[in-house]
């Protein structure tokens, strides 16, 4: 995300639901001056046969009407949001499922970032409103910032960045792209984080085998080792490598604000959106191997909750070509 010219893709349902997408399309084209393009996917035309080619849909005859009617009161709506931005978006129409449609866009566009929207899912459909976010997030080549419906993220005051970061090679994407961002915008804290999946149980096994060494004199005796002193050591060595793995990424010397190594314990995204919450962050940066999974994750394969905060927009980064 380097060139200061590239567009912000916007993806928009044309209900009341797109004012919070509208609002940060505003605060971000603001503060890239990137022109905007403002996108609406229109169901993609399908032909009711039945069989022997005979259509059996009565209303067949008046579809390129019905068509037409639809992508045009489409554009017409789309017009009228695009008054708000003067002359800094355009608008796209498209006929094809909402996905396909901002990619084609972006591409065209050599866009810097897709914005869209996501819903939270019903306690009995864990998977509802997957579709586009999560298409986008796996198959884009640029950046995509996902907020959830219906929340605003303020991107206009002081901004605070989580990193989740794996500490592998594919996750130093998720580190440049959010440090590029936190120097952009003068960041005023740059959270990197790091989860450890384990459970409750597990992490109580790793402690009872370390004292069982030490009473087999297989390790070292410590009469201070407990739960506790275990966790503080192996958060001790942790935030040690997620700081030299910051100092090490190039441009790190240029951040002036406020860098913040963090260590979780237990399920990746309930550890990441408590940790959001404490550092107050309107932006959590994930890499795409924390969508589908690439090689050994240690963030969960799909933190779908964990993008799903009042107030915080989450930013899914293309891994780089490793």
């Amino acid at each position: 995300m380097e060139h200061q010219t590239k567009s912000i893709v916007v993806g928009l349902l044309l209900n009341d639901s797109d004012e919070s997408l509208l609002r940060a399309a505003e605060a971000l084209a603001e503060r890239w001056q990137a022109p905007l393009e403002l996108v609406h996917a229109v169901r993609p035309i399908f032909n009711y046969l039945g069989a022997g080619d005979v259509v059996i849909n009565p209303y067949y005859v008046h579809e390129t009407l019905i068509n037409e009617r639809e992508e045009e009161r489409a554009s017409q709506k789309l017009a009228g949001i695009a008054q708000r931005f003067g002359g800094r978006a355009r608008t796209h129409v498209i006929r094809d499922y909402s996905a396909e449609a901002l990619l084609t866009v972006a591409a065209e566009t050599q866009a810097r970032v897709i914005l869209c929207g996501i819903r939270a899912p019903e306690a009995q459909k864990l998977f509802s409103g997957f579709s586009t976010a999560f298409t986008l997030a796996a198959e884009a080549d640029v950046p995509v910032m996902i907020l959830p419906l219906g929340s605003g993220v303020d991107f206009n005051g002081a901004l605070r960045v989580l990193v989740a970061d794996n500490l592998n090679e594919e996750g130093r994407s998720a580190l440049s792209a959010g440090l590029e961002l936190a120097k952009e915008w003068q960041a005023e804290s740059l959270n990197h984080v790091y989860v450890h999946n384990v459970e409750e149980k597990e992490l109580n096994e790793m402690v009872e085998s370390v004292k069982e060494g030490m009473i087999l004199g297989k390790i070292p005796n410590n009469p201070d080792f407990n739960r506790e002193y275990y966790v503080e050591n192996v958060s001790a060595k942790t935030r040690e490598d997620l700081v030299y793995r910051f100092q090490n990424m190039q441009g790190s010397e240029a951040f002036v604000g406020e860098y913040r190594p963090a260590v979780g314990y237990g399920h990746p995204a309930v550890e990441l959106r408590r940790l959001a919450r404490e550092s107050r962050s309107q932006l959590m940066v994930f890499g795409r191997h924390h969508v589908l999974k690439t090689k050994n994750l240690s963030l969960g394969r799909v933190p779908y909750h964990a993008m799903i905060n009042e107030g915080i927009a989450t930013l899914v980064v293309p891994d780089m070509k490793i």
